[in-house]
């Protein structure tokens, strides 16, 4: 069923229905998919006075936006200078104006906490790896700081002894993913866009190279710019885009454990496991990342090894109390990188998916690029990296 605006405004190309109230007669732009990507598209283009309808098959943020971790994680783990690291800066910087406004339209607590990310390390092989991240980042005039053994420990006292040094991030911080979407989603509401769930998209509809619309199970839905975001299942589109989308599922297992108080005041991120304080004395442990299919089983061995280097890093965590595990698929291109841009030969198409491991953090900017390339026909910021014709490496896409 179709979710009304909670706040009525007469504009442009609206109508007032049989009840008075006012309806958007017929979407500008319609997009595939109500994760948190989707739902931030759909915001920033209400925004610039677009009429977005947001469809998704099950539920708003029902997949990987809610079973993220939440992380903004824009340094701690970036190696090297690049676009995608440009980009990444671009929408961590929003977030906290982001949360104001989305709390003030909404009166949603998105949870924005300055955390920070601290990357302990165990070996000198990773100490080393760590020093140089610190390096070049602190060269460019980013935060980040090399922090010895005890001056890890200093900062974080629930580290490991066996610390041989950390990189200290103070500026990547932590959201309730979940509350983001949600937030994102009745925005969009509020400024005239409307949101349909268990909506299932099944084609898009196109008249020669111009796309039309799209057709649900029930329905044909006419639109002149279609947004596909449907994250790991953004695949079944390929017939319709006329290209490759080489989107695959790439799980990731994650753990809830609970001590009377949090063992961490940061975010604690090591090579192959984090975990994320919480007030409440819980604690977000994952992740794996595995290319299983659309297996969303969570197992023995993905939970043993997360849990086995995680407390490692924060061996007060072994006493925690497992309280709830989930497993979510991120959607991964073979590169790593997202996928955002029109699509070739296809007018009016676009995607924004493959988004891997930073989808939470990238929900602001991406929601902004695409708007821009809707409205005004033309991105702030070059994403010719990221174009959807863009060649593929062959194998199984990277961690960024």
């Amino acid at each position: 069923m179709l979710t009304q605006p909670s706040e009525r405004r007469i504009r442009t190309g609206s109508r007032r229905d049989n009840e008075g109230v006012w309806a958007i007669r017929t979407p500008d732009v319609i997009i595939v998919g109500g994760g948190i990507i989707g739902c931030a598209i759909g915001f920033f283009l209400a925004k610039a006075g677009a009429r977005p309808l947001i469809l998704d098959r099950g539920k708003v943020g029902g997949e990987a936006s809610s079973g993220a971790a939440g992380m903004l994680t824009a340094q701690a783990h970036t190696d090297e200078p690049d676009l995608l690291f440009d980009l990444k800066l671009a929408s961590r910087a929003l977030y906290e104006p982001l949360a104001e406004e989305l709390r003030q339209r909404t009166d949603l607590d998105i949870e924005y906490r300055k955390l920070g990310h601290l990357v302990p390390a165990l070996t000198e092989q990773e100490n080393d790896l760590v020093g140089t991240r610190v390096a070049w980042q602190a060269a460019r005039g980013l935060p980040a700081v090399r922090l010895t053994a005890q001056e890890a420990r200093e900062l974080e006292p629930g580290l490991s002894p066996a610390a041989r040094g950390a990189g200290w991030f103070p500026e990547d911080h932590h959201v309730n993913n979940t509350a983001v979407t949600q937030a994102l989603a009745s925005a969009t509401l509020q400024l005239g866009g409307q949101v349909r769930v268990d909506c299932t998209v099944v084609d898009v509809m196109r008249e020669g190279e111009r796309v039309t619309g799209v057709r649900t199970l029930e329905e044909t839905i006419s639109a002149d710019t279609v947004i596909l975001c449907a994250g790991a299942w953004s695949r079944q589109f390929e017939r319709a885009a006329g290209l490759p989308l080489p989107i695959i599922p790439a799980k990731g297992q994650i753990v809830v454990a609970r001590l009377a108080t949090p063992a961490l005041q940061h975010v604690v991120y090591g090579t192959e496991a984090y975990a994320i304080p919480r007030p409440s004395g819980e604690h977000i442990i994952g992740s794996t990342v595995e290319y299983v299919g659309y297996d969303k089983r969570v197992t023995v061995e993905g939970v043993a090894g997360i849990l086995a280097r995680m407390t490692a890093l924060a061996p007060a965590l072994r006493e925690a109390e497992m309280v709830a595990s989930w497993a979510c698929l991120r959607p991964a291109a073979p590169d790593g990188l997202p996928v955002l841009g029109p699509i070739p030969g296809r007018r009016g198409l676009l995607a924004a998916t493959g988004h891997f491991r930073n989808g939470i953090l990238l929900a602001p900017i991406t929601g902004k690029l695409m708007a821009e390339l809707v409205t005004d026909g033309k991105s702030s910021i070059p994403l010719e990296p990221f174009r959807p014709d863009r060649p593929y490496p062959s194998g199984l896409p990277t961690h960024p």
